[in-house]
């Protein structure tokens, strides 16, 4: 959550230090580590503390990482958007979205980080294509303090729609071609289909639902740290490499057990 006091320090420092030790296991035999920052827009937090909370978050994770010896250059780094909260009481622009991320993060990653993912964490499809483009016409006009930017967008929401009694999977593979071929061009800052958030903006009924669903995953994570308290506190006392290992395995077996179903 991001508000006044929010995130903590102390959530920052423990989850910095968690993704840092992660990221030094991996690297330690050999695999290469994705570490992620999701920002939640929970609440109704405006763009400049999104813009704060995605810097103190970025240069947290970079000393923690510092500390526990990590290899910059051997990473990939995903984040979030600096977007405003769900229920925030004005519109913003994809230019100003798609401006304060770029300044979080030009101000607080080192040069060996050569580049950084973004994510579409609570945004509709079409948001995340906008704040994209956006991004990327600003990033070229950074000259040499530009990033090199890719994205790592989730399933889009259009592709639910052909899920049910029916399967339509045609549909769903040109779906999922055209998404992809936008978010490329948007990439490149070369797609057209949209100008800006504020000419496309979601309907009242969208962003009530686009809040529903976030409050879930919030729930859904929730239950899950109940469920998973007693196998962490194993895996706390195992090597970490090991640990990781289980967890992989556990996850096999579960997607096993899954498919005889």
């Amino acid at each position: 959550m991001i508000g006044q006091s929010l995130p903590s320090s102390l959530a920052l420092s423990r989850n910095c230090t968690a993704l840092a030790q992660a990221a030094g296991a991996c690297q330690r035999e050999g695999i290469l580590p994705l570490i992620q920052i999701e920002m939640s827009r929970l609440g109704d937090h405006d763009i400049h503390q999104s813009q704060l909370a995605l810097q103190e978050t970025l240069r947290c994770l970079v000393n923690s990482l510092s500390k526990w010896s990590v290899h910059l250059n051997g990473l990939i780094l995903a984040c979030s958007f600096s977007a405003p909260g769900l229920t925030h009481r004005r519109k913003i622009p994809a230019d100003e979205v798609a401006e304060a991320t770029l300044f979080a993060l030009s101000y607080t990653l080192p040069p060996a980080i050569a580049g950084c993912l973004l994510t579409d964490d609570g945004l509709t499809d079409k948001m995340a294509i906008s704040y994209l483009q956006n991004f990327a016409i600003h990033n070229s006009k950074a000259g040499k303090s530009s990033r090199n930017i890719g994205f790592c967008f989730g399933m889009q929401q259009a592709i639910f729609s052909y899920w049910g009694s029916k399967f339509q999977a045609e549909k769903v593979q040109q779906s999922v071609l055209q998404y992809t071929q936008d978010c490329v061009r948007a990439s490149l800052g070369q797609f057209t289909g949209i100008a800006s958030i504020a000419d496309d903006a979601p309907e009242a009924e969208e962003e009530e639902e686009e809040v529903k669903l976030q409050q879930g995953r919030a729930l859904a994570r929730k239950l899950a740290k109940r469920v998973n308290t007693k196998v962490t506190s194993v895996f706390s006392k195992l090597d970490p490499t090991k640990a990781i290992g289980m967890t992989l395995h556990r996850k096999e077996s579960m997607w096993a057990s899954h498919d005889k179903h």
